[in-house]
């Protein structure tokens, strides 16, 4: 369901998975030139399986859905600025912006890169689709850490782009905008994140113990998984 914030904010919903139907009409992307600039550079690495085949024709097709839906969008509406898209994560979906801004040059894409939708070797299949691409293609991708940063530089066939590559960290760093409370006052604090070792929620936990035991503090986590009852029981003792 579409649903507005105001005048001039309006949110689409969009799916990102392929139905049936676009799933087998992904092979049918054996035959564009994108594929085939991804399957020889990705032949070089030796890199040869079916399972990345099929990842790299199903991303192209899902990244193509996904730009022809931002085209329609950009020509619906009069925009008084000029048009930026930004994807929280470099997935297919920033596939999708990459191959737009391939059409359009007068629009910028943005993209964000973590550590999922970043490091191959987390993935089942140790391949991340069309990276070249994206980083030959964006405005700009926006790692969160130094070390994401060094290694789309190092892995991302970067070349003369690498001034697209940039480093822009998660978090607030001017707490400017914060009332300072008295000692008295409950103090809350929310997070979010899944619970497994690279959230590394046991530091959230450490450093709530080492404040001062004055401050009053409510800590509220939005998420779950395998190391719930672990870091629930660091967090009683």
């Amino acid at each position: 369901k579409n649903f507005s914030l105001g005048e001039e904010v309006i949110v689409l919903n969009y799916p990102y998975h392929l139905s049936k139907l676009n799933t087998i009409l992904s092979f049918s992307k054996i035959t564009s030139s994108v594929f085939w600039r991804e399957f020889l550079l990705t032949f070089k690495c030796k890199k040869f399986k079916l399972n990345i085949i099929k990842s790299m024709l199903t991303s192209l097709k899902r990244g193509e859905l996904f730009a022809k839906h931002l085209d329609k969008i950009i020509q619906q509406y009069t925009f008084k600025h000029d048009v930026l898209i930004y994807s929280y994560w470099a997935n297919d979906m920033a596939i999708g912006l990459a191959l737009l801004q391939k059409k359009n040059k007068k629009i910028k894409t943005i993209s964000r890169a973590h550590r999922f939708d970043l490091y191959e070797y987390v993935n089942e299949i140790n391949y991340l689709p069309y990276r070249s691409l994206l980083v030959n293609q964006l405005s700009s991708i926006y790692c969160i850490s130094n070390h994401g940063l060094k290694y789309i530089i190092e892995n991302g066939n970067a070349g003369k782009n690498k001034h697209n590559l940039k480093l822009s960290k998660l978090g607030v760093t001017n707490n400017s905008f914060f009332k300072k409370k008295d000692n008295a006052e409950n103090v809350k604090l929310i997070s979010c994140s899944s619970l497994i070792s690279v959230k590394r929620i046991h530091i959230i936990i450490y450093s709530l113990y080492k404040l001062p035991r004055n401050i009053k503090i409510t800590w509220h986590h939005v998420g779950e998984g395998p190391l719930e009852s672990e870091l629930k029981l660091q967090a009683k003792s």
